[in-house]
């Protein structure tokens, strides 16, 4: 992990009720890297298997420095996760999409915390872009714990960032 330093973007996340910036973002991020970096659609059951075990790791790593309470499986679809949050009293559940070309390609986590999101440019909101889309090590090694760990940066300037685009409101009908 450590060719993926990037002293140049400030890691901004939500700490206590407070914005906290750090200029180490990578080292944020869960130090474990996975066994099974096999193909997703070949072999999922067992990659799943290892990125709970993961997951439930990440949960006792740190309360205090992750943002979410709980992360749990969708009982519909095993190519999403639901990364469940409270943030200034409001439950949040966010997302989190396995893509078809998982491992090799980032999850994408779709969220928008009151008025503000981040768009793809295809009417999708992604969390998923800029740094952790170029900071992924696309040989299988990171997983869902790895994006969680660097989606905290994303969540925080979408609550505290004024050039976060708005999602539009609809006007009522008179």
């Amino acid at each position: 992990m450590d060719d993926l330093d990037d002293n140049s973007f400030l890691n901004i996340e939500i700490k206590k009720g407070k914005v906290v910036g750090y200029l180490d973002w990578i080292r944020k991020v869960p130090p474990f890297k996975f066994k099974f970096k096999g193909n997703f659609l070949k072999n999922w059951k067992t990659r799943l298997k290892e990125e709970l075990e993961k997951i439930e790791i990440l949960e006792k790593f740190g309360k205090d420095k992750i943002f979410f309470e709980k992360i749990v499986l969708d009982k519909k679809n095993n190519r999403v996760f639901h990364c469940l949050s409270n943030i200034k009293g409001k439950k949040i559940d966010i997302p989190i999409r396995i893509p078809i070309r998982y491992p090799n390609q980032p999850p994408v986590a779709d969220f928008a915390v009151g008025r503000w999101a981040f768009p793809s440019g295809k009417g999708i909101r992604s969390a998923c872009l800029g740094k952790i889309y170029e900071k992924w090590d696309s040989s299988g090694s990171m997983g869902v714990a790895h994006f969680i760990g660097m989606l905290g940066s994303y969540l925080a300037l979408a609550l505290h960032s004024t050039k976060t685009p708005r999602t539009p409101r609809r006007r009522k009908k008179k």
